[in-house]
């Protein structure tokens, strides 16, 4: 596969999610206000409000991807439907259950820190003993945390069921949107579960990749959109071809920039996934195509709770010599270029198929 096809610039993409993000902070701050309100009227305490708007500011962060790709999902359908109020109502409810599948996986993966802030139960951990509350404040923030995430799943749901549309669009966009979020809670076991396994192959963890994130991180929000904007089968599937390949990529570059990005601009600690033990692309290719000492030496640093700097740099130094770097990086690019080789089936409207294209380089360049 020719990856010449990437030579698309992504900032036509960065700049479609910022201005779908501008759109969607001050609808996505309403809604929540609302769901303060009534909690302020039943008469809880104030804290419950405080970790409400906790919630909120949580679901503001990120780049906003899943939202925007289901308006842009809804365009390729309908070039007008970028302005609809309903459209827009949806791809906030996506967002928010991204959210929630956040909050739950920095549980899970016991980071402390998310988009350059506190993870929520860390900073709901802190909150603990200005609020009163008795105990451990660790098991308190995750606790709330864990509610928090469940309350916002409903919230989403709530903000679905007042969606004005087609109804057997919407049925047929919710009965999707349980496949792909079953499929993701699926492919966070697989993660999980191989996690704590001694190997897995490179079948076995684009599979993850696969079902953790490329259903709901990319086909997911394209086909919701497209199918509440009235899209037939095929092209509902030819979505869902594309969004897996680009899915994929996201989530290897992902794994690059775990390791290789600015730990400013990324947002989270570098080396994460050596320190969970996660079974990535990179670190399998590092523990093939490294030499045995240096493998032994990786092999040592998977699954330590603190990594020193000067270990993380030399691992970086492994992946770079060795030519994991250079593997991946091709790997990913390969399958966003049969992404892109999928565009015609899509749309041919050259404009969308330029932003698709955009799209494609987005998710194999971006900084975080």
């Amino acid at each position: 596969m020719d990856t010449d096809t990437l030579n698309a610039d992504p900032r036509a993409a960065e700049q479609y999610l910022l201005s779908y993000a501008n759109r969607a902070s001050h609808a996505y701050a309403q809604i929540f206000e609302g769901t303060v309100r009534t909690v302020a009227a039943v008469g809880l305490p104030f804290f419950i409000e405080d970790s409400l708007r906790m919630l909120r500011d949580f679901g503001q962060g990120g780049k906003r991807m899943r939202g925007g790709l289901l308006t842009l999902g809804s365009q390729l359908v309908n070039r007008n439907l970028g302005a609809d109020d309903e459209i827009l109502k949806a791809s906030i409810a996506y967002e928010l259950l991204h959210a929630c599948l956040l909050i739950h996986d920095d549980i899970m993966d016991r980071d402390k820190m998310r988009r350059g802030h506190d993870s929520l139960h860390v900073a709901l951990a802190k909150k603990a003993t200005s609020w009163g509350i008795r105990g451990s404040p660790s098991h308190f923030g995750t606790a709330m945390a864990l509610n928090s995430g469940d309350l916002g799943v409903f919230v989403a749901l709530h903000i679905l069921s007042s969606l004005k549309v087609n109804p057997t669009r919407f049925v047929a966009a919710f009965q999707r949107l349980t496949e792909i979020f079953e499929n993701t809670a699926l492919g966070q076991a697989l993660d999980v579960t191989f996690g704590l396994r001694a190997d897995a192959t490179e079948d076995e963890i684009l599979s993850i990749y696969e079902f953790k994130t490329a259903w709901y991180s990319v086909a997911g929000p394209l086909e919701i959109g497209a199918i509440l904007a009235g899209a037939p089968n095929e092209l509902v599937a030819s979505l869902h071809e594309l969004g897996i390949l680009l899915g994929q990529a996201f989530q290897i570059e992902d794994d690059i920039l775990g390791l290789f990005a600015d730990e400013r601009v990324l947002g989270k600690p570098i080396g994460s996934d050596l320190k969970e033990g996660k079974k990535t692309l990179l670190l399998l290719k590092l523990l093939q195509l490294s030499r045995p000492e240096e493998q032994a030496f990786i092999r040592c640093l998977v699954g330590q709770k603190r990594i020193a700097r000067r270990d993380l740099v030399k691992v970086r130094a492994i992946a770079q010599e060795s030519g994991v770097l250079e593997y991946c990086t091709a790997y990913e690019h390969r399958l966003a270029a049969k992404g892109v080789a999928k565009i015609p089936e899509i749309t041919d409207d050259p404009e969308m198929q330029a932003l698709l294209r955009s799209f494609a380089s987005y998710v194999t360049q971006r900084q975080w």
